[in-house]
């Protein structure tokens, strides 16, 4: 997760752990890290008080921790229509490969920040780094934010003991469950994600747009042209490794067919 997101923000407005199921949950809220209340299967009192609608038996820190789980899978992300575009073409590479390696279960970490006013491009340069994911700020009805996204642990395979959680959870847990095939679970990720992020936001000045001093002379200018190479360098990159997935798939596919 250290990879996606910038150590120098410490205090998210909201992290969310997505997965485009039931298991949602909020880890942040407003800057404050939210407790973890799981329901066990031995825990039969809490079980039966939610299965049959009675809140009198489920704790407090239960119906919270429930609650922001909605919230969650619920909630919106707005980002621009280029933002949006942007991220489901990294995603869907990524989620590829993933299927192609029989892995499932990841997540999408997803961070909002929510700078303090007149501080949006301060945010964005401290932010910005090839370290991690790069910074998405928008603004939509006012509200300012800054998304950092990246997808993490993904090194889940279909075991055996995925097939047995995915009979039980297909019979007593909240769909839609995250325990399912990997060629499955990559569908209903990207589906969710497809109506998550929402590209009705407005962009922000790109941070080397930030008006300087001499913020026309031959150094700033020569910047700004090796950042947008960098950009056409990055998509150039990501266009051959889709490419290359695709080919090897099929290299594999004949090479079973000669067997």
């Amino acid at each position: 997760m250290a990879n996606c997101l910038p150590a120098c923000i410490n205090s998210w407005s909201g992290l969310y752990d997505l997965k485009g199921s039931a298991d949602d949950k909020i880890l942040i809220e407003d800057g404050v890290q939210v407790p973890e209340a799981h329901k066990r299967f031995w825990n039969i009192d809490l079980v039966v008080c939610e299965a049959t609608g009675c809140n009198k038996g489920v704790p407090f820190a239960r119906k919270q921790y429930v609650k922001g789980k909605r919230q969650a899978y619920d909630t919106p992300i707005y980002v621009t229509k280029e933002q949006k575009a942007y991220i489901l073409k990294l995603m869907k590479q990524d989620v590829a490969f993933f299927t192609r390696f029989g892995l499932m279960d990841y997540s999408m970490i997803v961070g909002v920040y929510r700078p303090p006013p007149g501080f949006t491009q301060q945010a964005l340069e401290q932010s910005f780094s090839h370290l991690h994911s790069i910074p998405h700020a928008s603004h939509y009805k006012g509200d300012m934010t800054v998304l950092f996204v990246g997808i993490i642990d993904f090194l889940q395979a279909w075991t055996r003991s995925k097939r047995c959680a995915h009979l039980v959870k297909a019979c007593c847990a909240p769909p839609p469950i995250s325990t399912i095939p990997p060629s499955q679970y990559a569908i209903q990720f990207m589906q969710f994600f497809q109506w998550k992020f929402r590209g009705v936001a407005h962009p922000l000045r790109p941070i080397s747009a930030k008006p300087l001093e001499n913020s026309h002379g031959p150094k700033e200018s020569e910047q700004r042209n090796l950042e947008i190479e960098l950009q056409k360098l990055k998509l150039m990159i990501a266009s051959l490794v889709e490419k290359l997935t695709a080919s090897e798939a099929r290299v594999a596919q004949l090479e079973s067919c000669l067997i």
